[in-house]
């Protein structure tokens, strides 16, 4: 485990989930997507979710919390409505966060210019 806790370097083959899910002999799998290869983030999130994959990312925290911290943070993304272009966020420090699409897609990009590894989403099935 990361000095900083587990969790926090999961872009490190290392600390991923696939050793996590090993390790703990967990009867899951993970692989993950880039968002610069997503053309539909939208559509992309609609069929991991209606398959009953979870979905993780990783965007930049201060983009959707509307302070200066401009630090990766990861949230299970727990439904999107693509009507309306809003996903609903389950956040480890915070209930439940509502963003547009493009919202996040903003986030997930931003952190990835500091931290070309983790623009991405996590699929967990």
């Amino acid at each position: 485990m990361p000095k900083s806790g587990w969790g926090t370097q999961i872009n490190k083959k290392e600390h991923g989930l696939t050793n996590f899910f090993l390790k703990n002999d967990v009867a899951l799998k993970e692989e993950y997507h880039l968002i610069n290869y997503l053309s539909d983030i939208s559509s992309f999130i609609k069929f991991h979710l209606q398959e009953n994959h979870d979905l993780l990312t990783c965007y930049n925290y201060g983009m959707l919390h509307d302070n200066f911290f401009p630090y990766g943070h990861a949230s299970l993304i727990e439904s999107i409505d693509v009507n309306n272009e809003k996903i609903v966020l389950a956040d480890p420090h915070k209930k439940r966060i509502i963003v547009s699409v493009s919202t996040l897609e903003n986030a997930i990009k931003e952190h990835k210019k500091s931290n070309n590894e983790l623009g991405r989403f996590w699929v967990i099935y």
